[in-house]
């Protein structure tokens, strides 16, 4: 006896700037339930990052950005700068 394949149908994830229609969004949303929050604003799908926490990267970050200051306050007479949270 002869089984006919089965259709597997496979939805895309949702990505940050995919442009879509309500109903696809929540049809991708409830296709990926690892996924915490996203939205969907004007056509447009906004992923949001997981929070963070304070012992595991607040803290340590703070002192390096610290020490970062420090470093560029002493060296001051060459040429250096501390920047921080920067998005290209």
């Amino acid at each position: 006896m002869a089984t006919t394949p089965k259709k597997v149908i496979s939805v895309l994830p949702l990505e940050n700037g995919d442009r879509l229609s309500r109903c696809e969004f929540e049809r991708r949303y409830q296709a990926m339930p690892h996924l915490r929050k996203a939205e969907l604003v004007e056509g447009v799908v906004y992923i949001m990052a997981s929070p963070l926490r304070i012992k595991s990267h607040g803290e340590p970050h703070g002192n390096l950005i610290g020490w970062l200051w420090n470093r560029t306050y002493a060296l001051s007479k060459f040429i250096m700068m501390c920047i921080n949270d920067l998005e290209v």
